[in-house]
This record gives structure tokens, sequence and C-alpha cells, in this order.
């Protein structure tokens, strides 16, 4: 430690400071564990006031210990984290789900853990990666702690945390929330492990499992040397204050409400600059020649997202706001044209900018 800045006062005093660490941290250091080493001299960086810091670790402010782990959580930025989610879908074939194709229900992929992502009130498979630095093998090598809609006395900064001892000042996550989310799902080890990549299934019996529920989960390593080390994922880092958006990852648990005739869009007011896309969700009784078109307000033909025959099933597709040359088209009014077996029907779609 080289550094140390004023965060949060308490009356006379600071309850929260900001250490500034000699160089950056590397993932081989979290997970090996390596350790801080607090110096003597700490209570003369920012003219801070600390002299239990030198009188030993038994007079140290929070119980804090004067030799600790370089991280308490494991956090990685989206594609790059030790552990992260790669999909999760619901428990059903997935098809061609690119631009123009069709796909079965939904899924969510990388970036959409952020709450952006959802998945239908089903039961769903979740597929996690692990960095190739982890020790760690089998199906009990990485274990899923999860919750949906945490309650507030559980949330510090919006972030709750697994069952820990509240009153042991040594425990490594002591502090970092309230209370200790007691009333969390069960911990549940991966169901198979293939490689790098772990595997559950998350049943949709459990009555956590209901439509207009936040499924939130991070992930434990099973490393006794790191603590059971805890990974989650960082919301905002550009943020200056980077380290109060660290969140579990999310996303959210939804019914798709039925329109006429079975043809549903959801997400309708998009804005393509974002990456939006609004979906198409529908069913077929029978199977046919299905077309799904894209026209403004004038009547012209916007793209084209699905033309060709179709068996009997539930199916998904998606329109990003852009014409048949891949541009964004202008802000405004659109409607997607669905025609199949004893179906034609118009959705309404808004783009904004």
């Amino acid at each position: 430690v080289n550094g140390l800045t004023r965060i949060t006062t308490n009356g006379n005093g600071t309850s929260e400071a900001l250490l500034l660490l000699n160089g950056p941290v590397s993932a081989d250091e979290i997970y090996g564990n390596t350790l801080v080493t607090l110096q003597t001299d700490l209570d003369d960086m920012d003219d801070l006031d600390l002299p239990a810091i030198i009188n030993g670790i038994n007079d140290l402010p929070f119980g804090a210990a004067s030799t600790f782990p370089v991280s308490d959580l494991g956090l990685g930025l989206t594609g790059t984290g030790m552990i992260q989610p790669v999909t999760a879908q619901n428990d059903i074939t997935i098809m061609d789900i690119t631009i123009g194709g069709i796909g079965r229900i939904e899924r969510v992929e990388y970036g959409d853990f952020d709450s952006t992502g959802w998945l239908q009130d089903q039961d769903f498979t979740l597929q996690v990666s692990l960095d190739s630095n982890l020790a760690v093998s089998g199906t009990e090598a990485v274990k899923l702690i999860w919750d949906t809609s945490v309650e507030s006395p559980y949330l510090m900064n919006n972030i709750w945390l697994p069952a820990y001892d509240p009153s042991n000042t040594r425990d490594f996550l002591f502090g970092l929330t309230n209370y200790p989310n007691t009333a969390m799902a069960p911990i549940q080890n991966s169901d198979s492990s293939s490689g790098a990549t772990r595997t559950w299934l998350v049943d949709a019996d459990n009555s956590k499992i209901t439509s207009g529920k936040e499924f939130q989960f991070f992930l434990q390593d099973s490393n006794a040397a790191t603590n059971n080390l805890i990974y989650a994922r960082v919301g905002d880092s550009d943020a200056s204050d980077w380290y109060r958006t660290i969140r579990p990852w999310s996303f959210l648990i939804r019914d798709v409400i039925e329109q006429p005739s079975r043809v549903s869009i959801l997400d309708n007011v998009i804005d393509p600059t974002k990456g939006e896309k609004a979906e198409l969700h529908y069913v077929l009784e029978k199977s046919g020649m299905i077309t799904i078109q894209v026209f403004n307000l004038a009547g012209d033909l916007i793209d084209i997202l699905h033309r060709g025959r179709q068996n009997a099933g539930d199916y998904t597709t998606t329109w990003d706001g852009r014409n048949r040359n891949n541009a964004i088209v202008v802000r405004g009014i659109y409607f997607v044209r669905f025609t199949g077996p004893s179906i034609d029907e118009y959705r309404k779609v808004m783009v904004v900018k």
C-alpha cells in the first residue's frame, strides 16, 4: 500500500478509505491469495489520523488485519473475468437466433447479465466459463449462489452476499454488506463439467422462479486457499467510484403475454444506436409458409426478417432497427407484418434516438 484517500467521513473520523496499491492487481494475485500489508506510517497519508494502525492488529479499526488478501471478491470486466457466465437459456432447443433467422424462445449471453436479458419462467440452464489458471476441477469446483428480487435489509450499495458470521470481524466478507442473505436459495454445485465449462440446471418449480422477478447470482470457487473466493461483476468500470457498482450477475424472469393470433411483440420501443432490438414471439399451431417483414408509415418495405417454411412450435426473432442495407432507420413508427397459416397480423415498433 502506498497511499490512502478519505472516502466517507463519520463525525470527526473516517469510516471509509480507499487504499492505493503500488501497482495493478492481476488475476493471478487475486486467485493466488496475494497478501497486502498495511505499513505503520499509513496514518500519515492524506492527513488522516489512524493511530490504531500502528498499535498492532488487535487495535485496528473494523477488526481489519494488518495483512489481508488483495481482494475479497473476484472481479472482472465482461468477457475477461476469471469465472464468468456465458449463456443462460430455457430448457428447450435453440435454433438460429442471428438477425434474419428464427430462434426458439430467449437466450441470455455475455453482456446481457446486467438485468437487460430475460428468460421465461421455465426450467433453464446456466453455463459458466473458467479461466485456465483456476486450479479447480469437477462439478464441485464452482458453486452457484443465487436469489431473486432480494429484500432491502440484505442490500448495501445494491449488493448482497451469502451467509457469513456478522459478529466475526475477521470474516473476509465482514463489512461488505449489513447482513448476510439468509433467505437465498440453497447453494448449488454444477450439474455437469466439461473442460473449462460448468453447467447448472435451475428448476422453475422453485417458488423463487416466478415472472416479474430478477434472477441474481454469484459464483464461488472451491479453493480453500482463497477463502472460497466469491466472484461478481463490475457494473461501471469507468466510474471514479467503480467499487460502488459491484453487482451480482442478473437477468429478468418474465412470461410472454400472448397477443392476438399468438403473435406477440416485445420491447417495441427501441433505440438502435444502443443496440436495442424489438422481439417478435409467435406460436404456430401448424406448419406452413411464414413471412415476417418490416414497413414504414408510407408502406415502404424496410426489411425482411424471415421468409420460409416452418414447423409448428414456439419461435422468436428480432428486428434491430436497420434496413436491408444494414443502415439504422430514421426515428418514427414502423410496422412488423407477420403472415402465416390463417394469420395476417401487424405489430407496431417505435424507433427513438
